[in-house]
């Protein structure tokens, strides 16, 4: 059977969904040059790279979200995006957390693929109650992606999120669900082990 909730694919792709950065890889297409951008986007942004530059690590995570996607007429650069991520993630912003450790996950951003690096920053922002990253880090007990595969850790970190609204911890929990049934009401079956 298809282990819809968990297949690899979507480990990277439902990661930076969650991280709530639409893609680390850009728009895919050039960002506008900087003439083009209109004059209160720019002012903006100038205000928005004060705020990060003075240490603000809402500031930092929303500029490092501006340079993932090549918003505002900035040009995607990951690098560039994970260095905001990194500094606001040393304050122990959440949000910043979880998209750093999507980098991690995916190898990304200058960083390399890390997942236990990835676990490790997806759990500290999930311990601070940060619903996506609570939603990421059920996802990886689920894989077993830089922790040990435990699927009561997974459904109670997937529930965790689901109580507070998250829509992808919904999502999946009804997918763990529906594999269960399909099952006969026990846990998603382990993958066999290796001789």
């Amino acid at each position: 059977m298809k282990n819809i909730l968990l297949s690899a694919p979507r480990v990277a792709l439902l990661a930076v969904a969650l991280a709530g950065c639409g893609s680390l890889s850009g728009s895919g297409s050039a960002s506008a040059p900087a003439a083009e951008v209109k004059p209160e986007v720019a002012d903006a942004l100038k205000n928005l790279r004060t705020e990060a530059d003075n240490g603000n690590p809402a500031a930092q995570t929303r500029l490092g979200l501006v340079y993932a996607r090549g918003e505002a007429g900035v040009t995607a650069d990951l690098a560039q995006a994970t260095q905001w991520f990194r500094k606001a993630s040393d304050q122990g912003f959440p949000p910043a957390q979880t998209n750093l450790a999507v980098a991690y996950l995916t190898g990304q951003g200058g960083v390399p693929q890390d997942p236990a690096e990835a676990a490790r920053l997806t759990r500290a922002a999930a311990d601070k109650g940060w619903p996506p990253a609570m939603t990421q880090l059920g996802f990886l007990y689920g894989k077993g992606v830089g922790v040990r595969q435990d699927w009561k850790e997974a459904e109670r970190w997937l529930k965790l999120a689901a109580a507070k609204n998250d829509d992808n911890a919904k999502r999946l929990l009804e997918e763990l669900k529906q594999m269960r049934a399909q099952q006969g009401g026990g846990a998603p079956a382990a993958p066999p082990k290796k001789p």
